[in-house]
Parts: C-alpha cells; sequence; structure tokens
C-alpha cells in the first residue's frame, strides 16, 4: 500500500492494521485462509489497535481473505462487530473477498451484525468514497 498517510499498528498472519491519519481510519487488511484461531488473533489486533489509536470509522478490506469464518458468522456478527461499536466504531465499510464462500460468510455475517452502521462494497475506491462521506 503506497500511502504515505498510512502507520502500521500490527499484524498476524491473517490481518494487518493501518491508522490512515489523513482519512481519520484504520485500514485493516484481511489476507488468506481462517481458523478460528487466526480470526480470533486478527479481532484481538484490531481491538488492541483500536484501543492504541481510537477512530470512529474502519475500512475492512477482505479482498485477499481466501475462506470465511469457518461457520461463525453469528458469533462474529452479535458479538464482534458490536464490540466495535463499544469501542467507538460508528462506520465500517467493508470491501467483499474475491472468494465466492468468503464473500457469502461476509454476508452472513453483516446479517447478524446490529451495530455499528456496516456496509459492503465490491471495490476499495467506492469503500472509501462511501467511508469518507461519513
Amino acid at each position: 500500500m503506497e500511502n504515505s498517510s498510512l502507520t502500521l499498528l500490527g499484524a498476524t498472519s491473517a490481518v494487518q492494521v493501518w491508522h490512515d491519519a489523513e482519512a481519520h481510519w484504520l485500514y485493516v487488511r484481511w489476507r488468506g485462509n481462517y481458523a478460528i484461531q487466526t480470526a480470533e488473533e486478527g479481532w484481538e489486533l484490531l481491538l488492541r489497535c483500536l484501543h492504541q489509536q481510537p477512530c470512529a470509522m474502519l475500512l475492512n478490506d477482505a479482498r485477499h481473505a481466501a475462506t470465511g469464518w469457518s461457520g461463525q458468522e453469528q458469533w462474529a456478527g452479535e458479538a464482534l462487530f458490536p464490540k466495535l461499536a463499544q469501542w467507538g466504531v460508528r462506520y465500517v465499510a467493508c470491501v467483499y473477498p474475491e472468494a465466492l464462500a468468503a464473500r457469502f460468510s461476509l454476508d452472513t455475517t453483516l446479517g447478524y451484525t446490529p451495530q455499528p452502521f456496516v456496509a459492503a462494497f465490491d471495490d476499495l475506491a467506492t469503500a472509501c468514497t462511501w467511508l469518507q462521506q461519513r
């Protein structure tokens, strides 16, 4: 990612979390295959980064996620996304994974998500534009 306003806050094998000082949001880039452990590690990292750098907006880039939440979609939607809201996140722009199974998993997760306000997009540019308008 070539953006001088980005600062890497942390990374695991499945996720990288960046703070975008210019846009005032966290940029979260998921990649690879997910098992329960790698997904949990990614979420724990994201929450630590939110504690370190509070933001009301989050750009969730799942384009390179190869698999979904392995049957944990309801848990992710009902427990994890509301936790983001508790930590001050008001808007999340999700970029769909290219892999169809992972895309279905994200849609299923968002169906269980009561808060924060989440919108899903097919491309990064549209997600960024939507988030900038919040």
